[in-house]
C-alpha cells in the first residue's frame, strides 16, 4: 500500500505482487492463546493523532517505515532474501520506537527475537497489530531447521505459509 498519493476514493494505491516472487515465510504464533493480539484501532489512535497534529519526528518515523516498504517490495522483485530480512528487522525496531515496548506487548516482542537468536539474518516482524510474527530465513533450509526448534523450544508453533489464489486486484476497493 503506497499512501503518498491518495486515489479518489481517499485510499492509497495498492500495488501487488506476484506470489511466485514471495521467498519462502514462517509464520510465528504462540502455542497457547496469551492474547498477544491488540486492537490495532486502539493502538494506531495516538500515532494518527500525533500525525494529525503535524508532530514532525512522528511524520518523519511513518515516512521512513513507507520507504522500508518500497524498498521491502523491491527486494522481494529482486529475489532478494537477504536485503528483505534485513527490512524486516529494521521495520520491527521501528515500530519499537513508534508504539513502544508496552503497547506491543512482551510476548509478541519475544516472538520476534526468538526468531532473530537463531542467527544468519533471520528477518522477522509482526504480522500486524500483534499475536503473531512472519519470518523469513536468507540461509536456507539449515536455517530454517534452527528457527522451528527454536520456536518449539519457546513455547511457539512455526509453519511455512502457504500463499493461496489471490482475489482482488489493486484497482479493488479493498
Amino acid at each position: 500500500m503506497d499512501f503518498r498519493e491518495l486515489s479518489l476514493k481517499g485510499k492509497g494505491k495498492f500495488h501487488s505482487i506476484d506470489p511466485p516472487s514471495l521467498p519462502p515465510l514462517y509464520l510465528i504464533y504462540p502455542q497457547k492463546d496469551q492474547g498477544t493480539g491488540k486492537d490495532s484501532g486502539q493502538v494506531h489512535s495516538d500515532v494518527r493523532k500525533k500525525w494529525e497534529e503535524g508532530n514532525h519526528g512522528m511524520r518523519m518515523m511513518m515516512m521512513a517505515v513507507a520507504d522500508l516498504a518500497v524498498r521491502g517490495r523491491e527486494a522481494i522483485e529482486n529475489r532478494d532474501v537477504a536485503q528483505l530480512a534485513t527490512l524486516m528487522n529494521h521495520n520491527f525496531r521501528m515500530r519499537r520506537q513508534i508504539f513502544g515496548d508496552a503497547v506491543l506487548g512482551e510476548r509478541n516482542i519475544e516472538m520476534v527475537e526468538v526468531a532473530q537468536s537463531v542467527g544468519g539474518g533471520v528477518g522477522a516482524k509482526f504480522t500486524g497489530s500483534g499475536g503473531a510474527v512472519v519470518a523469513v530465513c536468507p540461509l536456507g533450509d539449515e536455517q530454517v531447521e534452527r528457527l522451528k526448534q527454536a520456536c518449539h523450544n519457546a513455547g511457539l508453533y512455526c509453519i511455512k505459509v502457504e500463499i493461496g489464489p489471490v482475489h482482488f486486484s489493486a484497482e479493488d476497493d479493498v
